[in-house]
This record gives C-alpha cells, sequence and structure tokens, in this order.
C-alpha cells in the first residue's frame, strides 16, 4: 500500500495534464480528462468539476448537463448552461418544431 501511494504522488507530481491543457482545443483536452479519471490519479469528481467548467463554455450544452447533473444529483442545472443561445449560429442551422 504504501508503494502504491508513493507512486500515485509521484504520478501527480510529474503530470503534466495541467501545463498542457490551456494550450489545446477544450474539445482536445475531454480525452486527457478522461484519462486522469480512469486511471484514479486525481479524484473522479475532481475531473468531473473540471469536465463541467470546460464543457460549459462550448456548444456541448447536453454533456455539460449531464456532468452538472452527476455533480448535483439533488439540483436542478442552471438556466444558464440549459438555455444557451448560439449567436454565431446562422438562422438555417437551427432547428425548427
Amino acid at each position: 500500500m504504501a508503494s502504491e501511494s508513493a507512486s500515485a504522488s509521484t504520478t501527480v507530481q510529474y503530470d503534466l495534464t495541467q501545463t498542457i491543457i490551456p494550450y489545446l482545443d477544450r474539445h482536445l483536452a475531454f480525452p486527457l480528462l478522461a484519462h486522469l479519471a480512469e486511471t484514479g490519479i486525481f479524484p473522479v469528481e475532481q475531473v468531473r468539476e473540471a469536465q463541467y467548467e470546460l464543457a460549459k463554455g462550448t456548444n456541448m450544452v447536453d454533456y455539460a448537463v449531464s456532468l452538472y447533473e452527476q455533480l448535483h444529483q439533488d439540483q436542478e442545472p442552471p438556466a444558464g448552461v440549459l438555455s444557451q443561445n448560439f449567436p454565431d449560429r446562422p438562422a438555417a442551422l437551427t432547428c425548427k418544431q
């Protein structure tokens, strides 16, 4: 157990994810964060919070809402996330119901 703890702290010490993510497109950072959650280097809740912070600034509304619901199971998603408008989307591409 002690060697696993030492190995994990060494891995965190040399992890470059926080250094390179600011230089990546947001969509390229999601697989890196998913890898961190799978390997267990960082707590899953901390990684989900980082994924949510990245997703809420994109047009990936469903994904952002899904992450918010995983983080805050007893709360409704904020109205800002649910009703994002897309001013740069051409009117021809907007869904009409």
